[in-house]
């Protein structure tokens, strides 16, 4: 630990890795591109159905309003770990609420991941299939979804039984450039449509909805767009001189970076079908479509090698909880007996950047629990993805139930437990305003989300 004085705040911060460490190798640009990676995956598909939903003001609006958020998350996840020497994500939730909290996470967390696989698995299939049915239409034109998925699975299914994914660090490049290129070509499309058809603008854009529940039944997707807070702890650990400018410097980056790409891709495929805009915008495109193909090529194989990158962390919170309830057993245990001995902790948290990289071989034992531990993952998240006709609808339930939470309501909750006695600071005190706002206003939409996703699904005009 390396404890650093801040003379503008007079107090101190304890940096994890200390700042000269040589665990820290990651530049600006890279831990930039780390969080829009983090950003930027499947959900980015998703983005034109909320100005379907809501209109072109409603829809900026909100989308300017969760980057905003998620900034100011962001900043204070980041805040805390400085002063507590938390390395990620799960470690802060234990230094505010004690080990309990931290169980509670974990399985927040590997549930959350493992609604991620299945709308990764979803998209992967409506992705490949119009491939596979071109590719093989005169021996099998009629190829199921269902069975280009299992064969994609198959493909890539030597990665999901890894210990470590180092082989794959690149994907992210892959995706970003992926996604522009998608964005590229959905303006492109925007702009010949509508100059072929000068009315179709007046006649059919909507600015402001007039449906409330179309707008209850997107904005857990909007809520989605920019969640990175998981694992902006473990990229301010890694970076190299980490000064609270630099922090600041990757974070802005990282959320400006993915306002405009998010943001220009929304509109620009709202604006090409209007009220026909789908859940993933690809299927709005005929298969024959060379240069969105381009971008759907690209996509198809980022989200096929996202699939074992996110069943790996799913798989380790799964099996980190078993080590994590045995410290907390411990814990409680000495606890009661009163004494004071260390514990060893076993914490295999996945957002910890290099943790994967410094894993022992796991015995016979562990080999076998591994194994089928992935294969559970792999087979449930499989059972559910066929059995889902929209990815829409997975966004809608993972965002409303467990994205804020993660994004909002867990940030602002530690902030708040943490430092809730330095109100004669007048920064901690107006960010104290700010995050109890967030806390009461996020707990409050995804009470109503969460309701109207479960209980109301079929209210929305979306489907």
């Amino acid at each position: 630990m390396c404890r650093v004085s801040n003379k503008n705040e007079q107090e101190q911060e304890i940096l994890v890795p200390p700042h000269d460490s040589p665990r820290r190798q990651s530049s600006i640009v890279a831990a930039t591109f780390n969080l829009v990676a983090t950003i930027l995956g499947g959900g980015v598909l998703s983005i034109p159905l909320i100005f379907r939903a809501c209109g072109l003001v409603l829809g900026t609006v909100l989308m300017v309003l969760s980057a905003c958020m998620t900034l100011f998350s962001m900043d204070i996840l980041c805040f805390c770990a400085r002063r507590m020497g938390s390395q990620n994500y799960l470690e802060l939730t234990r230094h505010a609420f004690g080990r309990e909290c931290e169980l509670a996470t974990t399985v927040l967390l590997a549930v959350f991941l493992w609604f991620v696989i299945v709308a990764y698995m979803v998209l992967v299939k409506d992705i490949w299939t119009p491939f596979f049915r071109s590719f093989f239409s005169s021996s099998h034109p009629n190829m199921s979804g269902d069975t280009v998925l299992l064969i994609m699975i198959a493909l890539v299914s030597p990665f999901f039984l890894k210990h470590d994914l180092h082989s794959l660090r690149y994907n992210c490049y892959v995706g970003f450039f992926s996604i522009t290129i998608l964005a590229f070509a959905l303006v492109t499309r925007a702009v010949q449509t509508n100059l072929n058809h000068p009315d179709l603008f007046g006649n059919e854009a909507t600015f402001v909805t007039s449906d409330p529940y179309n707008a209850l039944y997107v904005f857990p997707i909007i809520s989605f767009s920019y969640i990175s807070q998981f694992n902006v702890i473990s990229v301010q650990s890694a970076l190299v001189n980490p000064t609270k400018e630099r922090t600041k410097t990757v974070m802005n980056s990282s959320i400006l970076i993915c306002f405009i790409l998010t943001f220009v891709f929304g509109v620009a495929g709202y604006l090409v079908n209007y009220d026909g805009t789908k859940g993933n915008i690809l299927l709005n495109f005929d298969e024959s479509d060379k240069f969105v193909n381009m971008g759907r090529l690209g996509s198809g194989i980022t989200l096929t090698l996202a699939m074992p990158m996110i069943c790996l962390p799913c798989r380790e919170s799964f099996l980190g909880f078993l080590g994590k309830y045995r410290a907390w057993r411990e814990e409680r245990k000495q606890k009661r007996l009163g004494e004071c001995l260390p514990l060893v902790v076993i914490d295999t948290a996945y957002i910890e950047q290099e943790s994967s990289n410094k894993e022992e071989p796991l015995q016979n034992g562990m080999d076998l629990l591994h194994i089928f531990s992935s294969l559970a993952i792999i087979s449930t998240c499989y059972i559910a993805a066929v059995s889902t006709q929209r990815v829409s609808t997975v966004w809608s339930y993972v965002g409303s139930s467990m994205g804020f939470t993660v994004a909002f309501i867990l940030p602002s909750a530690c902030y708040i437990k943490l430092f809730q006695n330095e109100v004669e600071n007048k920064n901690h005190s107006s960010k104290l305003v700010a995050a109890k706002l967030m806390l009461f206003s996020t707990i409050l939409g995804a009470v109503v989300c969460t309701a109207q996703t479960f209980f109301f699904p079929n209210a929305t005009s979306l489907h």
